[in-house]
C-alpha cells in the first residue's frame, strides 16, 4: 500500500534529510513544500536522492542555496514530477542553468515558475529545451506544463 508524506516549512539539515531518505519506502510518495536546507551539505543529500530517484515526487517553493546543484540532478530524473518554483534570489547563470537542463528532466509533468524575470537568453534557451523535451513528445507522461514567468519588457517581442 502506498503511503504519502507532505513535509511543510521544515528546515532540513544533513542527518535529518538522510534519514528521512533512508526511512522511505520506494513504494512511498513524498512532496516537500516551502522546505529549506541549512547547509550545502544537506542540500546535496537531496540532490543525491533525486539522482538515484529516491528523491520527492513534487518539490514547492523551496529555497535553494544550489540551483545548478538541483537542475544538474533533475536530468534523467523520473521521481521528481512537479516543480513549482518561485527563484527571486536566483542569479541569471543559476536561471540558464535550471532552463537548459529542462529536456532532461524526465519525469516532469508539471513546472511552474513564478515571479521569474529572465533574460533573453534564457528564455531562448528555455523554448529550446521545451522544443526538444522527449515528454512533450509524450503526451500520456505530460498532464500539464506552466510556465507562469513575470513580464519583463526585455524578451516581449
Amino acid at each position: 500500500m502506498n503511503q504519502y508524506l507532505q513535509l511543510k516549512a521544515f528546515q532540513f539539515n544533513e542527518d535529518q534529510y538522510r534519514a528521512l531518505v533512508a526511512e522511505i519506502r520506494e513504494d512511498n510518495v513524498f512532496d516537500l513544500c516551502r522546505c529549506t536546507f541549512e547547509t550545502a551539505g544537506a542540500e546535496q543529500v537531496l540532490f543525491d536522492g533525486i539522482r538515484l530517484n529516491r528523491g520527492p515526487s513534487r518539490l514547492e517553493h523551496c529555497c535553494f542555496l544550489n540551483t545548478p546543484g538541483l537542475a544538474d540532478a533533475l536530468c534523467g530524473n523520473t521521481s521528481v514530477k512537479e516543480i513549482y518554483l518561485s527563484p527571486t534570489n536566483m542569479t541569471d547563470a543559476a536561471k540558464l542553468a535550471f532552463v537548459s537542463a529542462l529536456g532532461e528532466y524526465l519525469g516532469l509533468t508539471l513546472l511552474s515558475l513564478r515571479s521569474v524575470k529572465i533574460n533573453d537568453e534564457s528564455w531562448k534557451i528555455m523554448c529550446e529545451s521545451l522544443a526538444t523535451c522527449t515528454i512533450l513528445s509524450e503526451s500520456h507522461h505530460l498532464t500539464a506544463l506552466f510556465l507562469l514567468i513575470a513580464p519583463s519588457a526585455s524578451w516581449i517581442y
